[in-house]
């Protein structure tokens, strides 16, 4: 395995990131409408138990990664197609960021510029990272998180003052019965599904000892910044926010402190930012656990190849934004099944047979 070392906060701090860079934007939970915090506190147990599952599996096999205790658990060619998922969710989640990523520049920033130039240079920005390992884009993020947080808090506080907000505008709560909610609350929970990429981090976290606490701090720090956006979007918007695609951004638009400063700019950058690292961190795991999966030495000359596939696949992957609101929910079940059902099934495996690994945790 190779010779890395992350801290728990720098592991902690890396699902936060990847969890809420663009959850921040897209709000899954706005689908709920007046009861997207709702949605978010429903997605947060949900989110739990998938931290708690993931930390459980990395504590058995505290040297091996989610791909290679697969395989042990269930055999080779069963255990490989079924790691093979765990990669294929993987890259769908850094095909559809990068996917993300293009159409709020295309339509936001830089309107009318074709979404393949702003996909290319995102995809080779991210690749230059990755190749330089974890611990390089641990420590990125480590510096830029603080900001993304900060900027939100400040945009949230902003936007609170202003004469049209009111959390009146919560109520009534379950307005449209529950279905609504449901909807909402198992979008939340795709999102901090994403809390699986975990499994690929605990080898290499110092000490391992830590993991569980690093997957639950994570969802909970994620699941509070998603509730205080929800919160703000409801508040400014009512029971149009989902009919936004990018509600907290269009909160943001409403800002205006001067001339000079235009905070849309500032949170736009931040999360550009975070949208990078988001998308280095997928390629860099996804390389790693191919590699694994192949049972070779090394993973940097696949990184190049894999980025290139996400490339084109964040150029089909969907044609519209009407489509992504249209599938998003029929998505939502292959989802839970990769970050919830596989690895609670892993997990009882694992605990009726026994089968742990040989290799000692790092104290």
């Amino acid at each position: 395995m190779e010779r890395v070392r992350i801290s728990p906060l720098q592991g902690a701090m890396l699902l936060v990131t990847t969890i809420t860079s663009t959850a921040i934007i897209l709000l899954p939970g706005a689908i709920a409408g007046r009861d997207a915090w709702l949605a978010t506190l429903g997605g947060l147990a949900v989110g739990l138990v998938m931290a708690v599952t993931i930390s459980f599996l990395g504590q058995r096999f505290p040297g091996e990664t989610i791909i290679e205790y697969t395989e042990i658990l269930l055999g080779k060619y069963i255990g490989k197609t079924v790691s093979a998922l765990f990669l294929t969710f993987f890259g769908y989640l850094a095909a559809l960021t990068l996917w993300d990523f293009g159409v709020f520049i295309s339509s936001s920033l830089l309107v009318g510029t074709p979404m393949m130039a702003i996909n290319i240079i995102g995809i080779l920005v991210a690749t230059y990272t990755a190749r330089y390992g974890l611990e390089v884009i641990a420590r990125v993020n480590q510096i830029f998180l603080p900001l993304i947080i900060i900027s939100v808090l400040l945009a949230s506080i902003i936007v609170f003052t202003m004469p049209k907000t009111s959390l009146a505008h919560i109520l009534p709560v379950l307005e449209n019965g529950t279905k609504p909610l449901l909807a909402g609350t198992a979008k939340v929970a795709d999102w901090l599904g994403e809390v699986i990429v975990l499994s690929m981090v605990i080898p290499f976290l110092y000490p391992q000892k830590h993991s569980r606490s690093v997957a639950m701090v994570s969802v909970l720090i994620s699941s509070l910044i998603l509730l205080l956006v929800s919160l703000v979007v409801v508040a400014t918007f009512g029971d149009i926010s989902p009919t936004l695609f990018f509600p907290f951004y269009s909160a943001v638009l409403l800002i205006e402190i001067s001339r000079v400063l235009r905070l849309d700019v500032v949170i736009t950058t931040i999360w550009i930012i975070g949208s990078f690292i988001k998308i280095s961190f997928l390629l860099y795991i996804l390389a790693h656990g191919t590699a694994q999966w192949f049972k070779l030495v090394k993973h940097n000359f696949l990184i190049m190849p894999l980025a290139v596939i996400i490339l084109s696949l964040s150029l089909i992957i969907l044609k519209s934004v009407a489509e992504y609101q249209s599938i998003s929910l029929q998505i939502s079940g292959y989802l839970l099944f990769i970050s919830l059902v596989l690895p609670a099934f892993l997990l009882l495996t694992a605990i009726i047979t026994g089968r742990t690994t040989g290799k000692k945790d790092v104290k």
